[in-house]
């Protein structure tokens, strides 16, 4: 389950996603790049503390993409400190770029 906008890192699963033994469900959390919102240094507080109280398995979706032109410099930091929390905590991370390859990597 890639919950990569900070608005629902709260929403419940979808109970019958938690109610199947077939099924295992595994977290990760990010701020995608199209999905800043108004505050994103408080999202990474709110991620970092996700790392430490939550089960998860990656970082992300987070990266650069071009059809949020304008928060290009915002995209590059707040993806830059994911990469440091997932380094931080072992974790992997699930990588988004769009039209931005050479940047991102």
């Amino acid at each position: 389950n890639n919950n990569h906008q900070a608005a629902f890192w709260d929403d419940p699963l979808p109970s019958n996603a938690t109610h199947s033994s077939r099924f295992r469900i595994y977290q990760s959390y990010g701020i995608h790049p199209r999905y800043l919102g108004e505050h994103p240094k408080n999202d990474l507080l709110r991620l970092r503390d996700f790392i430490q109280t939550r089960p998860m398995v990656a970082v992300g979706e987070c990266g650069l993409d071009l059809l949020n032109q304008e928060q290009i410099g915002s995209q590059r930091e707040i993806f830059a400190e994911q990469v440091k929390l997932a380094n931080e905590f072992h974790l992997p991370l699930i990588l988004h770029s769009r039209q931005m390859d050479q940047p991102l990597f």
